[in-house]
């Protein structure tokens, strides 16, 4: 009898042990939305990055809501979102825009695309930093293959891709900020500094100068220039030397027959292939053709000019500012340049 005794009080105090024992568990455990969602030991990853969401600090329930269920301690479906997709962004952000471009995930309501919804290293709370998080979708943006080959320098720096196209949606195509050659002309009214170049302030030379290449009034600057990369120098659409020397074949020029006759380049004798001739003698040959051969750029500038056919005043030839000293007569011409001696041609 007395080890039947004994055997119940134990089983009593182990019992009373568990009751106790969870009554003083249940209140030691405050419930979730008591002390929040970010605290220690919880949520608090989701706001540690540089950058926080803040909807994500504020509130947790402007975007989850309880289904009632215990939590922690539930099944993994204690909170739902409010709205689906992109449609939870628009209850806070701005609508986007029928008009113009639309950017293809912010039109299909995947804003998780390119942002974090809670915290990012990244302003703007981007996934990645530009232009890696448009390399993502857009590929050709790298450095291309070969020496020759370009990048527009405003892609790898400062705003990097948002300095010419909105993120979200535009009044204009290609969701571009403003209407071409203005978007251009925003950076190049002044002198750029590209790595060892300094890029010559071309707006402010189209505003001044008495002669603009046609070309440039026809179609802009994407007449001769992409925005992006391109396998030749300078961001242009064709072929053409990269400095001041380049090689004697008229492939080599392709950039410029978009336009103008080959047979500037291709006929030694030739009363009809150029103006700049003494005689039938084509001068553009002797210069463009010979072993040496002379860019372009030697003698023109490419955007405008005070002196007709776009001659240039001086050329940079190193750190020399070399004048060319160019006179035109109603029948030839001479120039004195630093690298000649008074030369006249009659035609």
């Amino acid at each position: 009898m007395p080890n039947l005794q004994k055997r119940w009080m134990r089983l009593l105090m182990a019992l009373f042990a568990v009751a106790f024992y969870g009554v003083t568990g249940f209140f030691a455990q405050p419930r979730a939305q008591e002390v929040g969602c970010t605290v220690e030991g919880c949520h608090a990853d989701l706001l540690a990055k540089r950058f926080v969401h803040p909807v994500a600090r504020d509130d947790c329930g402007s975007c989850h809501e309880s289904s009632g269920a215990p939590h922690p301690g539930g099944e993994g479906k204690e909170f739902s979102l409010l709205a689906e997709g992109g449609d939870l962004c628009l209850t806070c952000h701005e609508v986007i825009s029928e008009e113009g471009s639309v950017h293809p995930p912010a039109q299909d309501g995947e804003c998780l695309t390119c942002h974090d919804p809670h915290s990012s290293e990244v302003r703007g709370l981007l996934t990645q930093p530009l232009p890696d998080l448009c390399a993502m979708c857009h590929d050709g943006y790298q450095q291309p293959e070969g020496d020759s080959g370009s990048v527009h320098g405003v892609i790898t720096s400062g705003k990097s891709c948002s300095s010419c196209h909105r993120p979200h949606d535009s009044s204009l195509e290609k969701l571009l900020i403003k209407e071409p050659p203005d978007l251009c002309l925003s950076c190049h009214t002044d002198p750029v500094k590209n790595g060892e170049r300094t890029l010559e302030p071309v707006g402010k030379l189209l505003k001044t100068s008495q002669f603009v290449h046609p070309a440039l009034e026809m179609s802009g600057c994407s007449t001769c220039h992409v925005p992006h990369v391109s396998e030749y120098p300078y961001l242009l659409t064709g072929a053409f030397p990269g400095g001041f020397y380049g090689k004697p074949k008229p492939e080599s020029y392709e950039l410029c027959f978009g336009c103008h006759d080959s047979a500037l380049l291709e006929t030694k004798n030739d009363p009809d292939a150029t103006q700049f001739r003494a005689s039938n003698r084509n001068l553009h040959f002797v210069h463009v053709m010979a072993d040496k051969s002379r860019s372009c750029v030697a003698c023109h500038d490419m955007h405008a000019s005070d002196v007709p056919h776009l001659l240039r005043q001086f050329v940079w030839f190193g750190r020399w500012r070399m004048p060319l000293k160019v006179v035109q007569t109603d029948v030839g011409g001479a120039c004195t340049p630093g690298c000649h001696q008074k030369l006249q041609y009659k035609r």
